[in-house]
């Protein structure tokens, strides 16, 4: 069995989807989003073949979904469709940082913002394809109440040490005293990146949760959580059922699952390591 065999074997003994609801007739388009109003906020982006368009409309309903969070709506999710997703480089001018240095936006595509649902149709259906090595395919700003789920990444090479990660948790601010509560990512894959599979470093992370998550052939460490804050807001942070496939392809001194601070662990695997599997600061 491969190694995205067993990662989709995993997904599918252990995943749990949230029911959205349907909303019948009250469906709405506003501009080329599909909009439900009333269990819950779901923003419906068209995809196509151009990176550059998918990750507009993608990124305008990601704002969108936020902008209905702020204003007191319900479940704002953001659906993409089954398919191969091709994504450019972000546009925005955000005003980023990780671990004190400055992140320009366009080093990624996507960018999440609080009370944001991020959900695919599953790995192996839905799959993100960043259009050059160097680009993150999603930067989590902040992360409070964000869930990234039911989704596949394909970075489609590891070539180069500057190539992008999977998923990158960054600050809005330059202060690593920020609290991050409510991050949840889940049933999610990320293959073939020259960085870190999944890398949650910054801020005082408060009930996070990385479930069912598996890396493959990454450059850096397969998943990376530094839990920085003070123990009496740590309250939660925990890796379940994580699956890790070689990884340090770059960087030799890496490690499959690298966590610091409070970080709760429980079934993780690591295989075709030939280097420290698990370190725990």
């Amino acid at each position: 069995m491969t190694a995205v065999s067993k990662a989709n074997a995993l997904f599918r003994a252990n995943q749990i989807r949230t029911e959205m609801g349907g909303g019948g007739n009250t469906a709405q388009r506003v501009g080329s989003l599909l909009v439900d109003m009333v269990d819950s906020t779901m923003f419906t982006p068209a995809v196509t073949a151009d990176p550059v368009t998918n990750t507009a409309g993608i990124q305008a309903a990601i704002d969108a979904a936020h902008a209905a969070h702020l204003g007191g709506l319900p479940g704002t999710v953001v659906v993409l469709p089954a398919g191969s997703i091709p994504l450019a480089a972000s546009v925005l001018a955000d005003v980023l940082f990780s671990a004190g240095a400055a992140v320009a936006p366009s080093t990624g595509c996507l960018v999440m913002r609080d009370g944001v649902t991020l959900r695919g149709e599953g790995v192996g259906r839905t799959v993100l394809r960043p259009a050059a090595p160097a680009l993150t395919a999603v930067l989590v700003r902040n992360g409070s109440n964000q869930t990234i789920a039911d989704l596949e990444i394909d970075g489609q090479s590891v070539a180069s040490l500057e190539a992008g990660h999977g998923i990158l948790q960054v600050l809005s601010a330059n202060d690593p005293t920020i609290v991050v509560a409510g991050l949840l990512i889940e049933s999610v894959l990320v293959r073939r990146v020259g960085g870190l599979g999944v890398g949650v470093q910054n801020g005082n992370l408060s009930r996070a949760l990385l479930r069912n998550v598996a890396t493959f052939r990454t450059g850096a460490n397969g998943v990376d959580v530094k839990n920085r804050g003070s123990a009496e807001n740590a309250n939660g942070v925990r890796l379940e059922n994580i699956f890790v496939d070689t990884f340090g392809l770059q960087l030799p001194d890496q490690a499959g699952v690298d966590v610091a601070g409070i970080v709760t662990l429980s079934g993780v695997q690591v295989v075709n390591a030939g280097r420290a599997a698990v370190v725990q600061h």
